[in-house]
């Protein structure tokens, strides 16, 4: 299917809409290549509608005529699309094609609610994507990517692929214990050789004899608009492939997608004391994961250097970004650079780049200053500025994703949406899951179809790393903020990491499971308190979730409790909505609370953001984990969900 997909993005990319995609039309060669057969019904993508009455026509397969064409839909590119997705989903399951488009699964709705019943694959998403709505693809370049998603977490564990075996691709990753046999007719082979045979008369014969393959034969004659592209197929694959895994890193080039590399960043750090990443570090696993950043080049403070040298190599790095300005990044033991002091921004000149880095050497020097980080600036709107989070709660024993509004505003503005990750090894957050959590935001809604598919690609892909490292757990993964371009490409232009050792939450694993019983307080509560600002002047957060509760008919009372106000008996759940500085003293009031009655178990949620984003955020985890210290002394158990 990724060679199809690859001949689809060509054709496409020629301008024609071919409109009878099916798996009649397609034959595998004698070398294993596929190609594409019969453009009687293929127009151009600009044709005129409306005049002919062949391109008005369907598809002449009923298994794999598009529901939409039938109803008169026009959108010739989109047809290819749905019809992939249809020909994908045939030999997936192996079935009779045919209960795809029989009268009773006259709807959309009715296939899509057939194939999420009966496909359990990572290439679901795809094809639900081709069939019910393939408007979210811009073209077959983006099912390639996704495709290569899929492929790549099904060789296990992400090892490189540098020249992919199209082949066992198909036969043994997308379609596992199968071999590829698409049922072809054995004529396709003699209509293969008469291809080969006509397109090398089309590369090296006159054109005399081009002008007469085409009329005797007219089905040849159109293949060779597309077997010339057999041999370049592999030069697109590696074109898209560098595009998919886009090496932005000037000083480290390697792109590796392995679980060993990524552990050798963690380790790295680990040797050397930290439990996080310098920002250089997690460019490198961005890299790894195939998620666009700036380009960069990290200028390495060594002792008793001289000027010149430092001149030279800030120079070198600096010349080598593009752009008329760069965004220069102190490199120390602090994980929070605050503008102006730790991060600059300068139009490209030597003096003024040489002053920053003595400034920022001076001001970090207690603070175990490593050099600059020197990245190009990738002008972008500041209004379309997203953050992407991820996190491992050691209460609940699960990785959450979060998305939101990026930049400054993850502080001002709570528009933050969270899910669950599979719990399982190597098993791919659904897409569809995600796009869900991004629609759940202002921000996901306000984005276009083709940017909400590239945030939900780099959600999964971050989301990766909580299965691909065995020896490390991620406290916290923040990439804010995430942006696009003019050109509508996305880069994550900051990130921070932290971590811990695994061995060191699994020795106090058995005590957290037995300390947080059966989640009964989190599920099913019976009291609810929702502590934050009930201002009858203006709409908050507090007001919203207690109006949500309160004519619950499963709860039998919800207490609306101001920041200051006392915490009621009995209470099983507690949702925060302050502000994240509060959250920590809140929660020290509901320990003690607790700590006073019979069941000393509560939950705990906590809807603040923005909790690893500054130095103010930093003081607001320090006094949140200072609560939860306090709550095991006194032998209350707390099952806390959030921050955000």
């Amino acid at each position: 299917m990724l060679q199809v997909a690859e001949i689809m993005q060509y054709v496409h990319g020629k301008g024609i809409a071919y409109r009878d995609l099916k798996p009649n039309n397609l034959i595998v060669g004698i070398d294993g290549n596929v190609a594409l057969l019969d453009f009687n019904i293929a127009t151009p993508e600009d044709y005129d509608w409306q005049t002919d009455e062949l391109a008005l026509s369907r598809t002449h397969q009923e298994a794999f005529a598009f529901i939409k064409d039938k109803k008169g839909h026009r959108n010739a590119m989109k047809i290819d699309i749905n019809t992939f997705g249809a020909i994908f989903l045939w030999k997936l399951l192996g079935e009779d094609d045919y209960w795809i488009y029989r009268d009773h699964f006259s709807t959309d709705r009715e296939i899509c609610t057939r194939i999420e019943e009966t496909i359990d694959s990572p290439a679901r998403d795809i094809i639900l994507n081709c069939i019910k709505t393939p408007d979210t693809y811009e073209g077959f370049g983006a099912i390639i990517e996704e495709l290569r998603e899929v492929i790549y977490a099904y060789m296990g564990r992400y090892k490189a692929v540098p020249e992919p075996d199209i082949e066992k691709l198909q036969t043994e990753l997308l379609f596992p214990g199968e071999q590829m046999d698409l049922d072809f007719p054995q004529k396709a082979y003699l209509d293969y050789e008469i291809i080969e045979l006509f397109g090398w008369l089309w590369e090296y014969v006159s054109p005399f004899f081009q002008w007469l393959g085409a009329i005797l034969f007219p089905t040849a004659g159109m293949m060779f608009i597309v077997a010339p592209a057999m041999g370049n197929i592999k030069k697109a694959d590696d074109s898209s492939k560098k595009s998919l895994d886009t090496n932005r890193d000037i000083v480290d080039s390697s792109i590796v997608n392995d679980a060993e590399a990524i552990q050798a960043v963690f380790d790295n750090a680990c040797k050397k004391g930290r439990d996080f990443l310098y920002e250089h570090e997690v460019y490198k696993l961005l890299d790894i994961l195939g998620i666009p950043h700036p380009k960069y080049g990290f200028v390495h403070f060594e002792e008793g250097e001289s000027d010149e040298d430092v001149s030279e190599k800030l120079k070198e790095t600096m010349d080598a970004l593009p752009g008329h300005k760069v965004v220069v990044k102190v490199v120390a033991d602090v994980i929070h650079k605050k503008k102006g002091i730790g991060v600059q921004i300068i139009v490209k000149d030597l003096p003024s780049l040489g002053a920053i880095y003595g400034r920022m050497k001076n001001r970090f020097s207690d603070k175990g200053f490593k050099g600059v980080l020197i990245c190009e600036k990738v002008e972008h709107d500041p209004d379309s500025e997203y953050f992407v989070g991820g996190r491992f709660s050691e209460q609940f024993d699960l990785a959450t994703m979060s998305f939101g509004l990026g930049g400054e505003r993850v502080e001002s503005e709570k528009d933050t949406a969270m899910m669950f990750l599979p719990k399982e090894q190597n098993r791919i957050a659904p897409l569809a899951n995600i796009i869900s959590m991004i629609n759940n935001t202002h921000a996901g809604r306000s984005l276009t179809n083709e940017q909400r598919r590239i945030l939900a690609l780099n959600v999964r892909r971050i989301s990766r790393l909580f299965s691909l490292c065995d020896k490390y757990l991620i406290s916290n993964f923040d990439i804010n903020p995430l942006v696009f371009d003019q050109e509508n490409k996305s880069y994550a232009l900051d990130g921070y990491l932290a971590f811990k050792l695994k061995k060191d939450y699994d020795i106090a694993k058995e005590e957290i499971l037995h300390k947080k019983g059966d989640l009964t307080s989190l599920f099913k509560p019976r009291k609810v308190a929702v502590i934050g600002s009930f201002d009858r002047e203006r709409d908050t957060i507090a007001k919203s979730v207690y109006n949500d509760l309160k004519d619950n008919p499963r709860l039998e009372a919800v207490y609306p409790i101001g920041r200051d106000d006392d915490i009621p008996l009995d209470i099983d759940l507690a949702v925060i909505c302050t502000g994240r500085g509060a959250v920590g003293k809140v929660l020290e009031k509901i320990i003690k609370k607790k700590a006073t009655e019979e069941n000393k178990e509560i939950a705990v949620v906590a809807i603040a953001g923005g909790f690893a984003e500054s130095e103010t955020g930093e003081d607001a985890q320090s006094d949140l984990n200072d609560a939860l210290k306090m709550a095991k002394g006194m032998g209350v158990t707390v099952n806390l969900l959030g921050p955000n």
